[in-house]
């Protein structure tokens, strides 16, 4: 079963895109407030979405009663039209996830790496 949902995201080129830290600056949680766009980063997203070569899917551990001001806060930024999904609450089934908070395991220096994101 696992093989054929890693299938499934593979061949879909889902790409799950975390909100807070990720795309939208970020330094404190407050309900219904957003931060403001990281150039950087979307700039590299639209070009990834413009490739038409993959299916952006915009993820949030905020609560689904946010939704409705964070689709607003995207509209506003010109950044709602990007993302093929969002996604409130859970993780959706992707081939990547882009997250300020990530660490990868299977790199040799993954501890090192969570150790000076915990310091």
């Amino acid at each position: 079963m696992w093989n054929k949902i890693q299938k499934w995201a593979k061949d879909e080129k889902t790409v799950c895109v975390d909100m807070d830290g990720t795309i939208l600056e970020y330094d404190h949680y407050e309900k219904n407030k957003f931060g403001n766009p990281i150039d950087g980063v979307v700039n590299k997203l639209k070009e990834l979405k413009d490739s038409g070569d993959v299916k952006l899917v915009l993820s949030t551990a905020r609560s689904k009663d946010e939704k409705p001001a964070l689709i607003e806060h995207l509209k506003e930024n010109d950044l709602f039209d990007m993302f093929d999904d969002i996604q409130v609450g859970v993780k959706p089934i992707a081939v990547a996830y882009l997250d300020d908070k990530a660490v990868n395991v299977l790199s040799d220096d993954w501890m090192d790496k969570l150790n000076k994101m915990m310091e």
